[in-house]
């Protein structure tokens, strides 16, 4: 019966982590789970389309403090993806990440709190990146949690996902080649291209996270990451170029003040374009700092059915003509 079901919440459930996520459980793990997704805007047409698969809506906006008490009643689980991009501050990010965990902190019937992050840039290679914003963000909330939620922090899995692959969609002009008038695709990064990027897609976030469910509190005060395989943008680029699309593409690495430069030409605020110039350059690493010594691999606990996404095989199934 579906009282006998665990309730997972799925905050921001339209977005890049949060869709897959109801969706994996929803089409896998229906048997065990009911999912009610979290969303804005409930007439959107993915919300509608969350809601055709099995999903129960509540809208609410993490600013308001009444609308996520309703929308995370009675939780057994919830998932929590916030957005530095929404307002691109630090401050915002925090402000609604401390709501959900203030309102998820009072429920009863919680049993696990999975909180999306990234690794804190701060302590990274020296402390050379202070002023990664994005990934800043996301170790203050995951201090702000720790310190003001302590008993919510006991139930807590932080959950890291790699690069996605899916950012030279989402963000072409920081992230992806651009067309050249020749035809010619150049992809421009502040780092070597040899150096190898850890990445995943974003939509095998559900696959992890139903595994993180389902050892119920196995993973509680750890940290688990998804990366699908490890490989420098050079390689990325020949795959994308000539195993997919046929096209002529080439790698330049620029300095960091020219990619700054080149964002700012592009209309990117210059705060903002010198914390995605730290991320860009950061990303590109020998070492793999998503998933160092003491991190789970997601690799490691997903169903073993489950095949996670490389890049060759997403190039593939990918639509490019956005970015063609």
């Amino acid at each position: 019966m579906a009282s006998q079901k665990k309730l997972v919440v799925v905050l921001g459930a339209t977005g890049s982590q949060g869709g897959p996520v109801v969706e994996h459980l929803l089409k896998h793990s229906s048997s065990i789970f009911r999912v009610r997704a979290v969303v804005r805007n409930s007439d959107s047409e993915k919300a509608k389309a969350l809601a055709k698969l099995g999903a129960e809506l509540a809208q609410a906006d993490f600013d308001d403090e009444a609308a996520l008490q309703a929308a995370l009643h009675g939780a057994n689980a919830v998932f929590c993806n916030t957005n530095y991009f929404d307002q691109n501050t630090i401050d915002s990010e925090l402000y609604r990440a401390l709501n959900v965990a203030k309102v998820a902190s009072e429920i009863p019937e919680l049993e696990n709190f999975i909180l999306s992050s990234l690794p804190d840039a701060r302590d990274l290679f020296g402390g050379k990146y202070q002023r990664n914003f994005i990934y800043n963000s996301k170790a203050y909330i995951k201090e702000g949690i720790r310190k003001g939620f302590p008993e919510l922090w006991k139930k807590t899995t932080v959950f890291y996902v790699a690069y996605y692959h899916q950012n030279w969609l989402k963000f072409p002009a920081v992230f992806g080649p651009i067309k050249q008038q020749d035809g010619t695709f150049i992809l421009k990064m502040p780092h070597p291209g040899n150096f190898p990027v850890s990445m995943a897609s974003s939509l095998d976030t559900g696959a992890i996270v139903d595994a993180i469910l389902k050892a119920g509190s196995k993973y509680h005060n750890q940290t688990v990451a998804l990366v699908s395989e490890r490989m420098p943008e050079e390689k990325k680029l020949a795959i994308w170029a000539q195993a997919a699309l046929g096209v002529k593409a080439v790698y330049q690495e620029v300095t960091p003040a020219e990619y700054k430069k080149g964002l700012q030409a592009a209309g990117v605020p210059v705060a903002l374009a010198h914390g995605l110039m730290e991320l860009s350059e950061l990303i590109a690493r020998e070492e793999d700092y998503v998933q160092p010594p003491g991190v789970i691999k997601g690799q490691d606990i997903v169903d073993r059915s489950y095949e996670l996404t490389n890049w060759e095989r997403y190039v593939k199934e990918e639509d490019w003509s956005s970015l063609l």
